[in-house]
């Protein structure tokens, strides 16, 4: 299994970054957010096709529709597995100014199990999660079941379907 990325940006879904207010904590989650906004613990989220094909081969009862999981960006990947895991740390590039930097696997919570508008409440979505993708997040209280990964913006830039993704080397 190769964890190169096919580099291809397939979906942005729709909605707005920010908007909601919340209150100023100690704690280390929002550190991306921008004054004013609200996010669980950055403003970029990112998931790959391979992560949903290869939940959805461990668990094909399921349904591992990519709306349960609310990302900014779907990264089209060749094979299987959890190739964004090995991103982090790394610096990628999408089009022709957007660099990013992926910073932590994106821990799930029990709203991957909820109902939507054409989708049933599913306990084994996060079940499934937790059995093939548990990472220990230290600070953030340990191991958790994590799917996609929470992303910086370095540089902002403009993207659109079909860009291709690189990973870049950033002289800081």
């Amino acid at each position: 299994m190769s964890v190169a990325p096919k580099g291809l940006l397939v979906e942005v879904p729709a909605g707005t970054l920010g908007g909601a207010r919340s209150e100023v904590t100690d704690l280390p989650i929002a550190s991306g957010a921008h004054e004013g906004s609200f996010f669980d613990y950055a403003c970029l989220h990112i998931i790959t096709s391979s992560t949903l094909r290869q939940l959805q081969q461990v668990s094909p009862e399921g349904l591992f529709d990519v709306r349960r999981f609310r990302p900014n960006l779907v990264i089209d990947t060749d094979g299987t597995g959890f190739v964004e895991n090995a991103w982090v740390g790394k610096t990628i590039a999408i089009g022709s100014s957007l660099v990013i930097r992926i910073t932590i696997p994106c821990p799930r919570c029990v709203n991957v199990t909820l109902p939507q508008i054409d989708l049933p409440k599913d306990p084994s979505i996060l079940r499934t999660i937790a059995e093939h993708n548990t990472h220990d997040l230290g600070e953030m209280t340990g191991k958790l079941p994590c799917a996609g990964v929470y992303a910086e913006v370095i540089t902002p830039g403009f993207i659109s379907s079909g860009d291709e993704l690189r990973f870049v080397v950033i002289n800081e």
